[in-house]
């Protein structure tokens, strides 16, 4: 097993969000980025990724080999770096990403994100642009964000229904409008298909009914009774 390609793999895995992606990002199949990861985990003799059909998550041991592969990678591409910089001229058309802007900005971070300080950046064309952001506070609380970027310290990402009134009354800035995080399933677990209670398809309809397409916190139809904050 080439072990560096190994690790540059599961690291993509991760950032990406999924095997499709990673192998997209890669040129590869997914059957190939599985076939790696499945060697991985064998050769250390742990399972690094708990997977689901909907869902991608680190095992404790994951995080643990994700933080140093990333690590590696980086500095093996920094390494490259010097070593070619010094023979090859610059030459061709330098393009930025409106992502990069982030860098140099200060950010709020969510402890529990998954990818940490790397923020996933999604355009409308469906590309994905990963940004490590300088993060020079953290916290696991939304509301505490929250109330950091309207004092003025740093980008913040959070759901618009906790945002979505500072928005409207111009507290608080849009940026990168042309980008979207990526989506959060919200699942239903019941104990079978067979024999579905009446009340809990009832139920599942209506879940699917009120958080399909656009949440009743976005619309325009003054149904949502979220929380507001008073002023005198």
């Amino acid at each position: 097993m080439d072990r560096l390609r190994a690790f540059e793999v599961f690291v993509t895995v991760v950032s990406r969000g999924g095997f499709a992606r990673a192998a997209d990002a890669l040129g590869t199949s997914p059957a190939n980025v599985t076939r790696y990861v499945n060697e991985l985990e064998a050769h250390l003799g742990t399972r690094l990724l708990n997977r689901t059909s909907r869902t991608l998550s680190l095992t404790e041991g994951g995080e643990t080999l994700y933080a140093r592969c990333k690590s590696i990678l980086d500095d093996v591409t920094e390494t490259e770096g010097l070593v070619s910089s010094a023979s090859v001229e610059p030459r061709g058309r330098l393009r930025i990403n409106a992502p990069v802007n982030l860098i140099g900005h200060r950010c709020i971070g969510y402890t529990y994100a998954a990818t940490g300080d790397e923020w996933h950046l999604i355009h409308g064309g469906g590309k994905t642009h990963t940004v490590k952001v300088d993060c020079h506070m953290h916290t696991n609380n939304g509301d505490t964000a929250r109330a950091a970027a309207l004092a003025g310290q740093g980008v913040i990402w959070q759901p618009t229904f906790l945002i979505g009134s500072d928005l409207r009354a111009g507290m608080l800035v849009h940026v990168l409008p042309e980008y979207h995080l990526p989506e959060i399933d919200i699942l239903a677990m019941y104990p079978s298909r067979r024999h579905l209670s009446a009340r809990v398809r009832v139920m599942i309809d209506f879940l699917v009914d009120a958080f399909g397409g656009a949440p009743p916190w976005d619309r325009d139809d003054g149904n949502w009774t979220g929380v507001t904050q008073g002023t005198s």
